[in-house]
Formats: structure tokens, sequence, C-alpha cells
């Protein structure tokens, strides 16, 4: 079968999946984290020279690059990472092109009431804000990063949808005294992807099939994911 030209269909949701996209940052040794955050560590403790097979440790904290926030992250009672169903992590969604917004600077009603016809009830939402241009940039400050203010989350609910990702280290301004925002989409039963790839900036405008599948690790706030968005045909 020619993959170029296979179409799958998703309850008639046409989708060519000749053109996946990965919107997954790579995780390794010294990579950019959240400032506070334990760095990660990819360690080889065994060699196929050495004991005929190759192992590796893997030492991280559960928000480490591209990554889910869990409803329990910051709601008491809330979903763990292992109970969010699959019908929540994958399904239709929408990228969204705040870039014009200074790297920096908040999300308001305002901002993404410029797209109320894009986003449809039940969408994954995916915000391509232009902080993620900035990953692995020698000298670039990490507490620097846009986020969502609170009517912008407001605006999200109002929109029923079901999941948010972004593309910076958390969809709070840096430095927060309450976790806001957060608590008002998280609490409602909405994840939240964070800390997406620059490659979502290819997509901006765009309809995509999304398909985020994080490691099922029980009990467990939040961890991290491999994030797919297919071109949905028009």
């Amino acid at each position: 079968m020619d993959l170029g030209s296979f179409i799958v269909s998703f309850d008639e949701v046409k989708v060519d999946v000749s053109r996946f996209f990965d919107l997954s940052h790579v995780i390794e040794n010294g990579m950019p984290v959240y400032p506070g955050d334990p760095e990660p560590s990819v360690e080889r403790v065994a060699s196929l020279d050495e004991e005929g097979v190759n192992l590796t440790r893997l030492v991280m904290g559960s928000h480490v690059g591209t990554h889910i926030d869990a409803p329990i992250h910051f709601v008491e009672g809330g979903s763990s990472l292992d109970e969010i169903p699959l019908s929540t992590l994958m399904g239709e969604g929408v990228v969204l092109d705040l870039s014009y917004r200074e790297v920096g600077t908040g999300l308001s009603w305002e901002d993404f009431e410029k797209f109320s016809s894009l986003v449809k009830e039940g969408d994954i939402v995916l915000i391509y804000t232009g902080t993620s241009d900035h990953w692995g940039e020698e000298g670039w400050d990490y507490r620097r990063f846009t986020y969502i203010e609170d009517s912008g989350a407001m605006w999200l609910l109002e929109k029923d949808v079901k999941m948010v990702g972004i593309d910076c280290m958390s969809v709070e301004k840096f430095g927060f005294s309450e976790p806001v925002v957060h608590r008002l989409l998280l609490g409602s039963g909405v994840p939240l992807i964070e800390s997406l790839s620059k490659v979502m900036g290819e997509l901006v405008g765009n309809r995509v099939f999304v398909i985020c599948l994080p490691l099922k690790l029980k009990g467990v706030d939040g961890g991290p994911a491999r994030v797919i968005a297919c071109l949905i045909e028009q």
C-alpha cells in the first residue's frame, strides 16, 4: 500500500497520514526545563560491548519537555494521568496563531475571540505563540514565555473545548502566586499540553487530528507525551 495516498476516516473526518507532524520536543540531557524543575538524566547503564545489551536509566520530572498536566496537578480529587480517557487525548482540533503577540505577554478573551469561528465545541485547541522558536536558544530566559490570562481561560471554557495545548512551558504566568488558569481549566476536566514544539507554526490556521499519548503513570500529576497532529482534509 502506498502510505502517501492512504486515507483514514474517523467518523467522516478524512485524515491524510502522509501529513503527520510531530509536535514534541526531544528529551535529552541538558535540555531546557521549567526553572526550578529537576533536569532529566539519560544515562547508559549497560552496553552491548560489555554486558551484551544496551540499557538506559531515565530520571526526570513529571513535567519535562512536551508533557500533559492532569487535573490532579492543581485540583484536589482531580483525575490523574492514567485516568484521562483516550477520547480526551485524541480528536479533532485547530491550531491558533497567537504569535502576533509579543513573547511574554498574556492572552486574553479578546485575543481568542478573533478565532471564534474556527473553534468548535469539543475541539482540542493548540496555541502557537512563537515562544517555542526560542527553545534551545543560548542565553534565552526561560522565565519569559507567553501565557493565558484568566479571561482567555474563560473563553476556552465558554467554547467547551476538551483539551488545550500551548508551545510554552506553562499556561500560567511565571512567578504566579495562585494557579488560577490551571485551576479553571483543569478543574473543568480540561487537560493541558505544555511545551509543544515550534513545528506547530507550520500548522497555524488549520484543522488537525491530534493524538496525544502520555506515559500511563498511575496516580501521577502529569507526564511526558508524544503529540502528533495530522492535517484534516477540508
